[in-house]
């Protein structure tokens, strides 16, 4: 992760910490919270980057159970974008996310 990329995730974590009842939002919510932050960041401009910096802001914030369900469906994801590109993926080694979270939806509507 590159310092602009950083600057992004720890504006995003400060916005998480402000939240009143962090520990009672749910997942969905905080990457909600953390995506109005990072999306369209007037420092860090590239999308991907974004993205990223919000995913890893609530991945610091978040307990071991939370972490798990994130990293699932990150997995997930690369695996789709490597396929995409072409890359060879074995499928027998993808698991299902235990919780699936629609991350690029969600993107897309903030």
């Amino acid at each position: 992760m590159d310092n602009v990329t950083a600057i992004a995730m720890a504006e995003a974590i400060d916005q998480l910490n402000e939240q009143e009842n962090i520990n009672k939002l749910s997942l969905e919510d905080k990457l909600k919270i953390a995506m109005g932050v990072t999306k369209n960041h007037w420092l860090q401009t590239n999308e991907e980057e974004q993205l990223l910096a919000a995913i890893n802001a609530v991945i610091y914030i978040s307990n071991e159970e939370d972490q798990k369900v994130l990293k699932e469906n990150i997995e997930e994801l690369r695996a789709i974008s490597a396929m995409i590109n072409g890359v060879p993926v074995d499928l027998n080694k993808i698991t299902n996310p235990q919780k699936r979270i629609s991350i690029l939806e969600m993107w897309g509507n903030i």
